[in-house]
């Protein structure tokens, strides 16, 4: 179960990071002021990826989880 929840929260953060990042792309310099209503959502998107574990860390979780334990690169 940890691997599908850790591949749920990496594939989320990233896309929806992919998604924001579109958007303010779109929006160019008006889209990081406060009367943008999208800046709110890239800030709490880019909080989501911290708070949650870092992509790095279900990366971990995940290879761990198909590859076996003695394949991860700490002990």
């Amino acid at each position: 179960m940890s691997k599908a929840i850790a591949m749920a929260k990496m594939f989320a953060s990233e896309w929806s990071n992919a998604a924001i990042d579109e958007v303010m792309q779109w929006q160019g310099a008006f889209g990081y002021t406060r009367e943008c209503p999208d800046q709110a959502a890239w800030r709490a998107i880019r909080s989501f990826a911290w708070a949650e574990g870092s992509k790095e860390i279900m990366r971990v979780i995940v290879s761990r989880e198909l590859l076996g334990k003695e394949y991860i690169s700490y002990k």
